[in-house]
């Protein structure tokens, strides 16, 4: 049996359906410790961090610019 633990962000609907999806039963994901819930959609992590980081630059990259 494979003794490493793994921690997985993944969404609501996901996490339900792990028995159909992962073959893992919730019992056996709770042995390693209890599940819980860091946002209801992936999209909700994505504003929170824009929100808190709104001035990214990166370098090497630029905007498209159109020139007509």
């Amino acid at each position: 049996m494979d003794e490493d633990v793994y921690q997985v962000v993944m969404e609501r609907f996901h996490f339900i359906n792990l028995e159909k999806g992962l073959d893992l039963s919730h019992e056996e994901v709770e042995r390693n410790g209890k599940p819980f819930q860091i946002a209801t959609l992936a999209s909700n992590v994505l504003e929170e961090y824009f929100r808190a980081h709104s001035l990214i630059e990166l370098e090497g990259f630029s905007r498209i610019v159109i020139h007509e």
